[in-house]
């Protein structure tokens, strides 16, 4: 049976394995610490909290604080060698996380259809390029829809209906150019888009200049 574990068990420090094995590790370091330096910490406190001391030192050194430790580090080398030592989650997070659909290498495509794309991308471009203030909120909306969904839409339809036929047969030709009329027809509207906001434009710089000439009239001799 295959691990779920796709590094082989061998997962982050948030493992359950590693935990345990740094646990008895700690245990066993602080069994060795009190082992040297218990003498000197009970020396070091008063009469009054000396017993209290000595029965929590002797409780750290006992046999059965050492086999506790022993016993955890086992456990956590198991679950680690066994594939339990995963990162915490990461699994049911990769698991639950969309994959990315995997892309299809697009089929090369007639002249035409290749010339309808290259100009709505350049249209594209230059409505990217407008300034925010000559662009009405139902344009934007409008390449918004464009650009996210009728665009992409046609993009995938078209790839998958290139897929069932045949590179070099004519009925592959004809699916190219529907598809080209389609990205014309997108074209054109990007570019009524793109005359609108050139005239919003050219209408606001008239008004402004209007407004120049009424405020500041030629000097007359």
């Amino acid at each position: 049976m295959e691990s779920n574990n796709p590094e082989g068990g061998h997962g982050g420090f948030g493992g359950i394995g590693l935990i345990l094995i740094l646990m008895g590790m700690m245990l066993l370091g602080t069994q060795f610490l009190m082992n040297f330096m218990g003498d000197p910490i009970i020396d070091a406190q008063g009469p009054s909290v000396t017993s209290h001391a000595q029965r929590l030192i002797d409780q750290m050194t006992s046999p059965v604080f050492r086999v506790l430790a022993v016993i955890m580090i086992g456990l956590g080398g198991m679950a680690w060698l066994f594939g339990l030592g995963a990162p915490i989650g990461n699994a049911d997070a990769e698991e639950a996380a969309p994959r990315p659909p995997r892309r299809t290498p697009m089929l090369p495509m007639t002249q035409a259809a290749r010339d309808a794309a290259r100009r709505l991308d350049g249209l594209m471009a230059r409505f990217r390029a407008m300034p925010q203030q000559l662009i009405p909120a139902e344009a934007t909306v409008e390449f918004e829809r464009l650009q996210a969904s009728h665009l992409p839409d046609l993009t995938a339809a078209h790839r998958d209906a290139r897929a069932t036929v045949s590179v070099t047969s004519p009925e592959a030709d004809a699916l190219d150019a529907e598809y080209a009329t389609s990205l014309d027809r997108l074209s054109t509207t990007l570019e009524r888009l793109i005359d609108d906001c050139e005239e919003m434009g050219r209408g606001r710089l008239a008004v402004q200049s209007r407004f120049i000439e009424l405020r500041h009239p030629d000097d007359v001799l």
